[in-house]
């Protein structure tokens, strides 16, 4: 990772005591720990909670966004402890991410992100109405290339970033609920915003509704594709 060092010696000497306080958002010669397998990132972006997010993910501050790999989650584990925040460096202009423990109006330009956490391990997921059944998922990225599973091998699958079919409003395939299709391969199709339940009903949640059930629930409710 790059450590900031020119033409900030003020700042760097709190970032020594606070155990090397910023790293820019690319990999470079300084070199990382062994990556993790897996791991899980929640936090506050500028659109509300992120939950129960594996990683990679792509986490998000006002004004733009930085990829998070396995190989900087540990490095953010091992440097950090897990607790960082995400926004522009004042001194470089440049995308970093900020040891948690320090206060970011100090460092990072305005519209920084709020307080993101990332610890090893798969992440918890909680299923709609507490009981078991079998979910789809994806093993490959053609339109059926659906199985379904119990609940532990999909929570397992979805941790190490497997994908939830999308339910198609258009597409004809092998795997129905209610009035969708689920489908691997969204094609021409874009999200229209909607929440489908991946049970045989279907159904389908709108608005914030809709939106909040895809981040608790990534397994019970899928994206709505048109």
């Amino acid at each position: 990772m790059v450590i900031f060092v020119k033409k900030i010696m003020l700042v760097i000497a709190v970032m020594v005591i606070a155990a090397t306080s910023v790293f820019a958002a690319t990999a470079s010669a300084w070199g990382e720990p062994p990556p993790l397998t897996v791991a899980c990132v929640n936090g506050e972006g500028p659109d509300g909670p992120i939950g129960n997010t594996p990683v990679p993910a792509t986490l998000y501050f006002d004004g733009g966004s930085v990829n998070l790999s396995l190989g900087l989650a540990s490095l953010l584990i091992d440097s950090f402890d897990g607790k960082f925040f995400v926004g522009i460096f004042q001194e470089t202009s440049s995308v970093v991410f900020l040891n948690g423990a320090l206060n970011p109006d100090d460092y990072l330009e305005e519209g920084w992100s709020g307080l993101y956490t990332v610890a090893e391990g798969a992440c918890s997921v909680e299923l709609a109405g507490g009981g078991d059944r079998n979910f789809p998922m994806c093993y490959g990225t053609g339109a059926n290339s659906i199985f379904y599973v119990n609940r532990a091998t999909a929570i397992s699958m979805w941790a190490n970033g497997a994908k939830v079919p999308y339910a198609s409003t258009k597409q004809v395939t092998n795997y129905a609920v209610g009035n969708h299709r689920l489908t691997c391969s969204a094609g021409g199709e874009k999200p229209t915003g909607n929440a489908v339940s991946t049970g045989n009903g279907g159904e389908v949640y709108t608005g914030s509704q809709g939106l909040g059930l895809l981040m608790t629930n990534p397994l019970d409710y899928t994206w709505e594709i048109s």
